[in-house]
């Protein structure tokens, strides 16, 4: 019915399709009066419009399935005028994305327009514009050649996290509370799981002695360490969600603040935690637009620090 397959009217319950089983009337019954569906010669005209949000995430795997769907979508929305098919206009947006042309061709079959085309000023995107007094983010590599990854990613959670701490002991929790909660990002799955290992050993354990390298010492407890993949429920996710939302220094609080959050590309997908600041990625990114989809989850409302290892 949602795309005008309907064979009949009736004027108690609208219009009918053949696979809804109804009565072709119905008797007087307290303010409604008796009635009869009245039968129609052809169905209505199909959805005109398609709007399609967040067409970057439709790739890989993904894409190959989700093209089917959008066949039949297309087909139903198809309809004749003088015997020419006439198809629905799909109005898609993106933040980033590579090979549109491709990639539209794949789910859609069809050309691309993109609009707006690409501008002369960086500043100016048609739909917004660069505001240098608001705050934003600033990324930072880390490299050292001929060290193990896992060694340098170890003293640069250490480094971040100690310093957070010493901003939260000096300046408090409000002006720190971006900076406590860690987000580490991660190309796959098993380098992640690798870093959770980590995390309860090595990294613990050298927090504790960083007032002797000039910031400040923390304690962190597997309990406010948590990892945001594939391997976490869909009951999971939102509770990861919202502990994510608690601040640290907050006053009756049902849920602890997160020390930790270690993620795949699942928090580049509708992740919108306004008072994240700080995130450390591992290894090089498999793509540019995957990278700036993650790294664009921190900074939001205060000013964001990426390190990239």
């Amino acid at each position: 019915m949602l795309f005008g397959r309907v064979n009949g009217w009736c004027p108690r319950h609208g219009y009918r399709s053949p696979e809804i089983t109804d009565a072709d009337s119905h008797p007087k019954k307290g303010a409604y009066p008796a009635c009869h569906t009245q039968l129609l010669s052809r169905g209505l005209r199909p959805p005109d419009l398609i709007i399609q949000d967040e067409l970057h995430l439709i790739s890989g795997p993904l894409g190959t399935l989700v093209g089917l769907y959008e066949t039949a979508v297309d087909a139903l929305c198809t309809w004749q005028l003088n015997g020419t098919p006439v198809r629905a206009k799909i109005v898609a947006s993106t933040a980033t994305i590579r090979r549109a042309s491709y990639q539209v061709h794949g789910l859609f079959q069809r050309s691309v327009n993109i609009f707006p085309p690409p501008g002369l000023d960086a500043s100016d995107n048609f739909f917004a514009q660069q505001d240098p007094s608001a705050p934003g983010r600033l990324y930072l590599g880390v490299c050292a050649s001929g060290t193990r990854l896992k060694s340098v990613l170890i003293r640069t959670y250490v480094t971040a996290m100690a310093a957070a701490q010493a901003l939260y002991e000096r300046h408090g929790p409000e002006a720190a509370d971006p900076y406590m909660t860690l987000v580490g990002y991660f190309n796959s799955v098993r380098e992640l799981g690798g870093m959770v290992r980590v995390m309860d050993d090595a990294v613990q354990s050298r927090l504790r002695r960083m007032d002797q390298r000039g910031l400040s010492k923390r304690t962190i407890y597997p309990d406010n360490v948590t990892e945001l993949t594939s391997r976490k429920s869909a009951v999971q996710i939102p509770e990861i969600l919202d502990r994510m939302e608690t601040p640290f220094g907050g006053k009756n609080q049902d849920r602890r603040p997160l020390d930790t959050v270690l993620a795949t590309n699942m928090i580049s997908v509708g992740v919108d935690v306004a008072r994240l600041g700080l995130m450390i990625v591992a290894g090089q990114p498999k793509a540019t637009a995957g990278i700036h989809q993650a790294t664009s989850r921190v900074g939001r409302h205060a000013p964001g620090v990426v390190i990239t290892v």
